[in-house]
């Protein structure tokens, strides 16, 4: 988590994708993923407009990343539909 983050929702989006990442994977590899994600500008609006296949490499070190990045993509959708539209 980029603690950095400019905006208070953009570090609770950090926090959230750091809780998913972290199912059923080492710390290391949940924060090289999350080093990726920050680096590649972890808010909402950047990572949800993503494509899936990008947000798969980027979030690879950590276990079954591909159902995690489908499920971040999800997350990203409901977020925007629920509170910015």
């Amino acid at each position: 988590v980029d603690k950095r983050a400019n905006d208070i929702k953009d570090f609770r989006f950090q926090v959230l994708i750091a809780a998913v990442l972290s199912t059923q994977t080492k710390d290391v590899f949940t924060s090289i993923a999350m080093q990726n994600l920050i680096q590649h500008g972890c808010n909402l609006d950047k990572i949800s407009s993503t494509p899936l296949t990008k947000l798969k490499e980027l979030i690879k070190p950590v276990a079954f990343a591909q159902k995690k990045a489908e499920f971040i993509s999800e997350i990203c959708s409901k977020l925007k539909m629920k509170h910015e539209g």
